[in-house]
């Protein structure tokens, strides 16, 4: 097992002091982030080193993978009686390293920051006023919660170089420099406190720049991602199949795809699903079965790159809102509810913000989007050593999703309040777990309190509490679930009454038009294997669903009537089936001859 961790010399500071007294300009000040201020290497964290039984606890949850690869090599080395498959997993994992390696070495150089979406001036009024405890808990919290009498002006500036610009207070150039003033000045007009120079010999106060500190990541066995991306990936992908849904890939994203059988069903409002950190969407095929209930197209976007995949590449803000814009126009689609979980949660904040028209409503669960202000969420996951015994603790030092979150998690850009949702109109639910681990769950539900309390009746964000949950456990918890899918169902309802006031009458999602449909061919399968799941309601047989891809067929060994109505469905299909086929080559004859 390799621990890897670069750590070069920290970069030094050029000091410019500013004058505390002057008012913030009112003008717009937007985000310029010029190459030239990019840090070119990673600089020293300022992150406490873990205690010797926190490293041990460490230790334990990184050798799982490597302890899994030793058992799965054993029964071959007995069968062969002979060392040579040791020998030979050892060499693939040797080779995976160096690659491993080379590959976190690119990935450890900092990144291009995004642009910014908003005024920096409305940015940081929004932090210091959204702060539930105050402007100063606000601004230690991300100084490791260090006494406000002991943080200087200059360490104030060199963590707005990083909080404004993603660098160090000496790589800016004069415009950013007093742009970054501006702010201060803004934090201490709030604060009612002047920052006091450095005195000599007086050590700096570290503060979270996770963007351009060196990557901590653990290596992992190639095992590890036959597990992670093979087989659960492979059962993910055969169970929603399984399901109905159908794999499609436009712009930069993987998705899958369930049209409902009826013209109805594919009239009503769509939901586009995100998942969050872990292995994928198959831990979130209960959630998904549950979102299937509404009958009504269901969209589920893969993001490998926060999944435990072999995925180093992140696309950018624009590209993904850009391809999900694609989604929408290939497959007919106006508007759709997005629900995400923790992660996922980033998506929905960029649709919010940046293309609020092909949003109809808004599910955020265990967001990491809300009050990302404060120091709770990045620390709970990025730098916090207490882990508690789960899975999540090794899937944080993976390598990819380290990437992810270390060098492509802006802030700035993902950051959402419920203002923003207000100011578009969007219907929204913020789901949150009482005992959340990384999220503030107290903070977020007071910031969505006072919101509501300000806006009355006109108010469009709600939040719901699932009691006695930690983050994410509604997965794993059959009764969380149940009372969640319950809260989830009634911000449908509600957001498809909005939708059939507006649009009565209006299109329904469609099949994209392509030669792999030109004969109806995929779409008849589709209907032909929810008519057998629509016969057989219970799920103790599964063989015939393995040959038409459905589940739920043990009504045909418990009843006569059960099989004749299977049977009825059936050439009910295959009549659907062949009026299908007839009319698209009869469309494809017309459309060769020229008609």
């Amino acid at each position: 097992m390799w621990q890897v961790q670069a750590t070069p010399p920290l970069i030094s500071m050029e000091l410019v002091g500013g004058d505390g007294d002057a008012e913030p300009a009112s003008a717009s000040h937007s985000y310029s982030i010029d190459s030239d201020m990019m840090v070119p290497e990673p600089i020293a964290t300022g992150m406490v080193e873990p205690s010797q039984s926190q490293s041990w606890e460490k230790l334990k949850g990184d050798a799982i993978p490597w302890v899994v690869t030793a058992l799965c090599t054993l029964p071959f080395v007995a069968i062969s009686k002979s060392v040579v498959p040791a020998l030979v997993v050892a060499l693939i994992d040797i080779a995976w390293f160096v690659y491993s390696y080379l590959q976190a070495q690119a990935m450890n150089v900092p990144a291009k920051p995004e642009p910014a979406s908003r005024d920096m001036l409305e940015l940081w009024d929004k932090c210091l006023t959204e702060s539930p405890d105050g402007p100063e808990d606000f601004v230690v919290g991300w100084f490791y919660d260090a006494p406000l009498a002991t943080i200087t002006r200059e360490d104030v500036e060199n963590w707005l170089a990083w909080g404004c610009f993603s660098t160090t207070w000496e790589m800016l150039v004069p415009e950013s420099r007093s742009e970054a003033l501006l702010v201060l000045e803004m934090i201490e007009k709030r604060l009612k406190y002047r920052f006091p120079p450095r005195r000599p010999g007086q050590e700096p106060v570290a503060c979270m720049r996770f963007t351009i500190e060196p990557m901590e990541w653990t290596h992992k066995p190639l095992m590890f991602y036959a597990m992670t991306q093979g087989l659960l990936g492979g059962l993910g992908t055969l169970s929603l199949w399984n399901e109905g849904f159908s794999r499609h890939h436009t712009g930069v994203y993987d998705y899958w795809v369930r049209m409902p059988s009826t013209e109805e069903g594919r009239k009503r409002t769509p939901i586009v699903f995100v998942h969050g950190i872990g292995v994928g969407l198959v831990m979130y095929l209960n959630m998904i079965k549950a979102l299937m209930k509404q009958d009504c197209p269901i969209i589920c976007l893969e993001l490998p790159f926060i999944s435990s995949n072999i995925a180093p590449k992140v696309p950018n803000i624009s590209e993904q809102v850009e391809s999900i814009d694609a989604i929408f126009e290939r497959w007919g689609l106006t508007k759709a509810m997005f629900v995400g979980h923790s992660y996922g949660s980033v998506i929905l904040s960029w649709m919010a913000q940046q293309l609020p028209s092909r949003v109809a409503g808004l599910v955020f669960i265990d967001p990491v989007v809300m009050m990302l202000n404060l120091k709770n969420i990045l620390f709970n996951f990025l730098y916090k050593h207490e882990g508690d015994g789960k899975i999540s603790d090794l899937i944080g030092t993976e390598l990819h999703i380290n990437n992810a979150l270390r060098r492509n998690f802006w802030w700035y850009r993902n950051i959402v309040w419920a203002s923003d949702l207000q100011r578009s109109g969007l219907p929204s639910l913020v789901c949150l777990s009482e005992k959340d681990e990384i999220v503030p769950t107290s903070a977020v539900k007071r910031h969505i309190e006072q919101h509501a309390k300000r806006m009355g009746d006109a108010n469009v964000v709600d939040s719901y509490i699932m009691h006695g949950a930690n983050h994410g456990e509604m997965l794993f918890d059959p009764e969380v679930m149940e009372q969640l899918q319950l809260r989830i169902n009634g911000h449908y309802v509600a957001v498809e009454e909005k939708r059939a006031r507006w649009a009565a009458g209006g299109l329904a999602a469609r099949y994209p038009r392509s030669l792999a449909n030109v004969f109806g061919t995929w779409e008849a399968l589709v209907q032909l294997r929810w008519g057998v799941r629509r016969s057989f309601p219970s799920r103790r047989r599964q063989w015939l669903g393995a040959w038409l891809g459905a589940r739920d067929l043990s009504a045909l060994s418990s009843s006569v009537s059960g099989f004749e109505l299977w049977s009825k469905q059936v050439r009910l299909n295959g009549q659907y089936v062949t009026k299908i086929v007839r009319k698209r080559l009869g469309l494809w004859l017309l459309w060769g001859w020229g008609v």
